[in-house]
């Protein structure tokens, strides 16, 4: 990885100049706060996270085809999960516990919850979906494909340290764009093809 990262980040960088990722890192300024979304009536709060689902989060594909099913859950227990995207906010936030408990809140999954998260700080949180994960064990980190606490916790590891020896990466949200452009665009996986499927290869000869 010493060899091909740097020559990696450094197209990467060049093609986050004029992607959407970049104009869309503070989309949820000053929105998704605790202030903010603890002092939104019952209406705006169900169409805020509606909204939410339905874009992505700005961040991954929208959830088109269950953010009508998102909203009837979150109007069903409305309480319960208003508290549930409060608790991050708190000092006492146990994130193992809120990710393990993620399995009760239906169309709320790991993916879009993480990228709650990050909205919140991109400092501290990485977004955890299949494409971080494809990306990171393409790019030679050791990785299962487990959803779990765990791998979540290895994958923070992982990309932090790669903004420790990158700085350029900022935080996790880039960090999140990088994994985008590995493997979601066609110059991306052409790197892949052109630096590390090369390097394993030559390295099993």
């Amino acid at each position: 990885r010493k060899v091909y990262l740097p020559e990696i980040i450094s197209k990467f960088e060049n093609w986050y100049q004029l992607d959407e990722h970049k104009e869309n890192i503070n989309y949820y300024e000053g929105k998704i706060t605790g202030n903010y979304i603890r002092n939104l009536g019952n209406n705006d709060f169900v169409d805020f996270f509606y909204a939410f689902i339905s874009e992505g989060g700005k961040i991954q594909s929208g959830g088109e085809r269950s953010k009508n099913q998102f909203r009837t859950s979150i109007i069903f227990m409305f309480v319960v999960f208003r508290e549930f995207v409060l608790e991050p906010f708190s000092a006492k936030f146990d994130l193992k516990l809120w990710l393990n408990n993620l399995d009760e809140y239906k169309y709320f999954g790991i993916g879009i919850a993480t990228i709650y998260l990050n909205r919140i700080n991109n400092s501290k949180f990485s977004v955890f979906n299949n494409k971080t994960i494809k990306a990171l064990r393409e790019l030679g980190f050791d990785l299962t494909e487990s959803k779990n606490f765990t791998n979540y916790e290895k994958v923070n590891s992982i990309q932090l340290d790669l903004i420790r020896n990158f700085p350029s990466l900022q935080n996790l949200y880039k960090t999140d764009a990088l994994n985008h452009f590995v493997v979601g665009t066609r110059s991306g996986r052409q790197l892949l093809i052109n630096y590390v499927h090369k390097a394993l290869l030559e390295g099993s000869l």
